[in-house]
């Protein structure tokens, strides 16, 4: 929030943003002192054996990023403070990626893993959740998704694995009651 006690507006925009979380504040910080740095990047790799619909694949990750605007929320600095900024839902790119034909599919996949999961998230520009898809045979894939901590946490991956499943299965359900940016103006307000 400006000093003055308004709400912030996002910029190029002129859209009213919620307010940070203490959480998101504390992180968007560290960012500052160590720009580019890995360190607050969390990574999930799902293996999937079998034949893989990539198209349906792909759906199930928009639908998520729809329902979730904190995956969709980068951090641009006004005045030196962060305003987070939600953008409208898209089509989440899904890269895709073949190792199937590397010398050792099994060791080129860890390499890639580990520097996919450790790429810089840049938080004013985002996005802050990323997907790739990794190929190592034609019946095995593994998938990375990779978000910046200050868009997501513990409880909220629960619920993130549990509508990618139920987006995949064609029975997403009811979106959660609270938003994370609801969430962070009932702290504030506490």
């Amino acid at each position: 929030r400006p000093a003055d006690g308004r709400e912030a507006r996002a910029p190029d925009t002129g859209t009213l943003c919620p307010v940070l979380s203490f959480g998101q504040e504390r992180l968007w910080f560290l960012e500052q002192l160590d720009p580019g740095s890995p360190a607050y990047n969390v990574a999930w790799t799902i293996q999937c054996t079998g034949p893989l619909d990539v198209p349906a694949l792909r759906a199930a990750l928009d639908g998520l990023v729809a329902r979730h605007p904190a995956l969709r929320t980068r951090f641009p600095a006004v005045d030196g403070r962060p305003v987070p900024v939600i953008d409208p839902p898209g089509s989440l790119p899904l890269h895709v990626e073949d190792l199937s034909n590397a010398a050792d599919p099994v060791a080129e996949l860890a390499r890639r893993l580990t520097a996919l999961a450790r790429a810089p998230i840049d938080l004013e520009r985002g996005p802050l959740f990323r997907a790739t898809l990794l190929r190592t045979g034609e019946r095995d894939h593994h998938l990375l998704l990779v978000a910046q901590h200050i868009v997501t946490d513990a409880t909220s991956n629960h619920v993130l694995f549990d509508d990618l499943a139920a987006f995949l299965d064609g029975s997403p359900g009811a979106a959660p009651p609270l938003t994370y940016a609801e969430f962070a103006r009932r702290q504030r307000e506490q």
